[in-house]
């Protein structure tokens, strides 16, 4: 029997080398989905033990691809992955309501995009992981501003 080298634990059904198969690892994290070369690859489900969980696109034992990943907290990210972390478009939501629509570079929001706040207000524009560059920012009370952003704030 060939036994992946992915760390401690077992394949509990099916093919954890090149297959369809089922894998818990002693610290709690189960991983259902498909394996090559006893690495995740192609589509599976990771539930990890502190209750967070990815759904998704593998390649060669990291998250790439197309994918859902939802924090314990209830946070979570819809959309592209690239060699584990969040890269191309993608849509993050956080429990307590803001919404980020946009791009993303190495697991950060950078480029374009449209940040609702939970309070109603609503920046769009460019990103290096918050407002900065050219945006607009539209209040809930009717307030406009457009220009330049940095760190956030307007400030032309």
């Amino acid at each position: 029997m060939i036994v992946p080298m992915i760390g401690f634990g077992q394949c509990i059904s099916g093919d954890c080398e090149n297959g369809l198969g089922i894998y818990t690892w002693d610290e709690g994290d189960i991983y259902t989905g498909e394996w090559r070369y006893g690495k995740t690859h192609g589509y599976g489900t990771y539930v990890y033990s502190n209750g967070s969980e990815y759904i998704g696109e593998w390649k060669n034992g990291e998250r790439h691809g197309q994918g859902t990943y939802t924090w314990d907290n209830g946070d979570k990210y819809v959309g592209e992955y690239w060699l584990d972390e969040e890269h191309g478009r993608g849509i993050m939501t956080w429990s307590h309501g803001d919404i980020f629509i946009g791009e993303y570079i190495k697991g950060e929001r950078k480029g374009n995009g449209i940040y609702i706040f939970s309070d109603g207000d609503i920046y769009i524009g460019e990103f290096d992981n918050i407002g900065n560059g050219k945006g607009k920012m539209i209040y809930t009370n009717g307030t406009i501003e457009q220009g330049l952003f940095e760190d956030g704030e307007f400030i032309e």
